[in-house]
């Protein structure tokens, strides 16, 4: 896995532990999950922590290839947070 995903989404290459492909799925973005270790100094691991990135495509998938989204409306709903102002048993996955 290339480093330079990493540090756009504030991620330290260096605290990746481990990622693995997620399969399946009816979209076209890739799925990648990313164990984190968060360290000490001198060392010694205190957690890990697991995240799942995303990677879209424009006009990729079978929704934005129908409605021909050049403008990533998945991502400019996240960066809106309206996604975060859900209730919590509203599912978004």
């Amino acid at each position: 896995m290339p480093d330079d995903i990493f540090a756009p989404l504030g991620l330290d290459p260096a605290s990746v532990v481990r990622t693995e492909r997620i399969e399946g799925g009816i979209g076209d973005g890739s799925l990648l999950r990313v164990t984190l270790a968060h360290t000490m100094p001198g060392g010694g691991t205190l957690w890990h922590e697991r995240r799942v990135i995303k990677r879209l495509t424009p006009r990729r998938g079978w929704l934005g290839a129908a409605s021909d989204d050049a403008r990533m409306r998945e991502l400019r709903l996240w960066e809106s947070r309206l996604l975060a102002r859900l209730p919590l048993f509203a599912t978004t996955g």
